[in-house]
């Protein structure tokens, strides 16, 4: 790894963990405050897939079924939830002013439930790709949620992608150590 992408790593890891963070803490930005209508399923889009050498050179449109509904998304950014009834759909991430995507794939969404598709990888350690993550935005009545996901695509073979995570005074976390690129792990 060049020492000029440590920054992007940095920031996918952080971006994953503050991304969680924010949908525990029920963010109030417009459409993610309510539950999804019975009929109807939420999804919101994260771009923790740094294959850029810069901010502007990771900018991408997020098509579904073939719709743009998100434009100019890059490195970092994280759309607030979109309703969309139940169903499968084909999400598309295509680079700005590219005609091939750089991912095609399926998301299936349930009826009343709320997602969240990042874009993780860098096309050159690891594969770029969605993982989707179901959403428990359940308020617990004396704790936080907390969900962890490790979107930093620092090397390109898994075990060696693996991390601790670690209190800020360096004290392990338990049942987070060893942890490989795209493992999820909650905290209550």
């Amino acid at each position: 790894m060049h020492w000029k992408q440590l920054p992007y790593v940095a920031v996918a890891f952080v971006l994953a963990l503050l991304g969680a963070v924010a949908v525990a803490a029920r963010q109030s930005d417009e459409g993610s405050a309510a539950a999804p209508a019975a009929a109807d399923a939420r999804l919101k889009v994260a771009h923790l897939a740094p294959f850029g050498a810069d901010e502007d050179g990771t900018s991408v449109s997020i098509r579904i079924d073939g719709s743009d509904v998100l434009t100019e998304v890059v490195f970092a950014d994280v759309s607030g939830y979109l309703p969309l009834p139940a169903g499968v759909y084909e999400v598309t991430v295509v680079p700005t002013g590219a005609s091939t995507p750089a991912i095609t794939q399926s998301v299936t969404l349930e009826a009343g439930k709320d997602y969240t598709a990042a874009a993780v990888g860098d096309g050159a350690n690891q594969s770029l790709e969605l993982l989707a993550l179901e959403d428990d935005n359940a308020p617990l009545a004396d704790n936080a949620k907390l969900r962890i996901v490790h979107a930093a695509p620092f090397a390109a073979d898994l075990n060696d992608t693996r991390v601790d995570v670690r209190f800020q005074d360096g004290t392990p976390v338990a049942g987070l150590s060893d942890i490989p690129f795209k493992a999820i792990g909650p905290i209550s």
